[in-house]
Formats: C-alpha cells, sequence, structure tokens
C-alpha cells in the first residue's frame, strides 16, 4: 500500500486513481497525520503530493518534514519535490519565470525511477516555486529548459522527487514513474 500525503493539490485524486489503475492501492491522508498512525500502517512507499503553498510554510506542510524522517522509499511530487529539498537543506525560491503546461523534460540519469522512459519527454508543470539547489547528498535526474532541477535523487536513501506531475495525462509515459516507483518500494 502506498500512503499518499494530502498537500491541499489540485491533482491528488490523480495520483490515487494512477495507481489504483496500475493495480497499486493506496490511501489519501492529510498532511497532518499522526506520525504514529503512519507506522500503524506501515505503507510499502509515501508519495508527497503537490499544493498550493511553498516548501517553508510549516504550517502549511503540516508533518511532511517528520514524515521524511521515517525510513520509507518516498516520491516528492511538485511541493513534495519542494518539501524534499528543503527539508535536507537545499534551497527553494519563487522561480522567476512561473511553469504552467507542457514543459520538455530532459533526463540527465536514468537512475531507477526514468528507467524505460525516453531520455526527452513532455510533463505538465504547475509551480511558481523551484529548487535552485539541491540538498547534500542528492543528485539531479532531469532539468528543463527553465528549471535545473525537475526530477532528484537522494544518493543513499530511496527518496525521490519531480518538480512536474507525472499523475496527469499531459505526462508522456508518467504511469511508468509511479510503476518505477513501486518496484523501488518493493525492494
Amino acid at each position: 500500500m502506498i500512503l499518499i500525503i494530502d498537500n491541499k493539490g489540485q491533482y491528488v485524486h490523480r495520483i490515487k486513481t494512477t495507481l489504483r489503475d496500475i493495480n497499486v492501492r493506496a490511501e489519501i491522508v492529510a498532511n497532518t497525520i499522526d506520525i504514529d498512525e503512519i507506522l500503524k500502517k506501515s505503507p510499502d512507499g509515501i508519495i508527497l503530493s503537490g499544493g498550493p503553498n511553498s516548501a517553508w510554510e510549516e504550517k502549511e506542510i503540516g508533518n511532511c518534514g517528520k514524515i521524511l524522517d521515517l525510513n520509507f522509499p518516498v516520491l516528492g511530487i511538485c511541493l513534495g519535490h519542494q518539501i524534499i529539498a528543503h527539508h535536507f537543506g537545499g534551497k527553494v525560491k519563487t522561480s522567476e519565470t512561473a511553469e504552467y503546461g507542457n514543459t520538455e523534460i530532459f533526463v540527465d540519469e536514468e537512475d531507477e525511477i526514468f528507467k524505460g522512459i525516453d531520455r526527452q519527454f513532455i510533463a505538465w508543470t504547475s509551480h511558481k516555486d523551484e529548487v535552485c539547489e539541491i540538498p547534500q547528498n542528492f543528485e539531479i535526474l532531469s532539468h528543463s529548459e527553465i528549471c535545473k532541477c525537475e526530477a532528484m535523487k537522494h544518493k543513499t536513501r530511496p527518496i525521490y522527487s519531480v518538480q512536474f506531475h507525472p499523475e496527469v495525462v499531459h505526462t508522456e509515459k508518467g504511469y511508468k514513474i509511479f510503476e518505477n516507483f513501486v518496484k523501488v518500494c518493493k525492494k
């Protein structure tokens, strides 16, 4: 089971639907969920959804920081990506050029999350903030013409994040990113 942490994003239910479509059970919970409740549920992995707030707004991101301190595979999407960067000491800022719509993504490192995906693909983006400096112990996996960190991963832990939205139909092979994350969760 994958636990989806709802950061009040517009596509959170699409994440659950995409997981259902690839035969993975998922549950959506508020980002204020108690850590003990997460441990009781014992998920195979956790997805931090997107949302309208900024990663540095601690009141709005609930327990996401504490969740990242747990030992579960994690996939951050949009705001989830930014929360991961911020939590681990990277820098997030309001971007000079907000992205909204189809964006060409260039895969720099295939790694586990991009297995079976073309080195260039179109993804749906919808954000005002971006990761401008990745945290120590992370590496960039992809970029776009206006965002140097469209995806990243932790070097030693199963923590991945993407700035774009793989859960919407506008993202080419977005379902494959979820399938790859599920494989990471089963290791």
